[in-house]
């Protein structure tokens, strides 16, 4: 006999479908024939309690801010906290991808995932697994 759950099959006909194809330097996402691509950094305040400026392009006032490379490679001097700094970004990716009043959070469906590899060395499934069901999806599912 089958494990049925109502939260399940809520979730397989009642969440919205975001895809999300992953590379080193851009997140794409897809929704319903929408499609945005961030480029994977943010720029933060250069205050004592850091704040986000912009994410994925460079702000206005650039020198007002600090550019945090999200999964840049070799040893990077930054006193912000890049796993704060990636939930912030794909908050900010989710809330774009979304309705305006959304009732039911969403679920992202990964593709590229390995491409996060030589960065996070095989843990780059449970990682973003937990930054995105963090960030707001209810579900999420690799591709590969």
């Amino acid at each position: 006999m089958k494990n049925f759950s109502i939260d399940k099959l809520f979730i397989k006909y009642f969440s919205p479908k975001i895809e999300l194809d992953i590379t080193i330097d851009s997140f794409t996402f897809r929704k319903n024939g929408k499609k945005k691509t961030f480029n994977t950094y943010i720029y933060v305040s250069k205050e004592k309690k850091p704040r986000v400026i912009s994410v994925g392009e460079e702000p206005f006032k650039s020198s007002e801010a600090t550019k945090v490379d999200l999964f840049s490679v070799g040893n990077v001097e930054t006193q912000n906290d890049k796993y704060d700094c990636l939930m912030s970004f794909l908050m900010h990716c989710i809330s774009e991808m979304s309705s305006k009043h959304p009732m039911i959070r969403p679920t992202i469906v990964v593709g590229g995932i390995n491409e996060l590899n030589p960065v996070l060395n095989g843990y780059q499934r449970k990682f973003m697994m937990n930054l995105l069901t963090t960030a707001g999806a209810i579900d999420v599912t690799f591709k590969d």
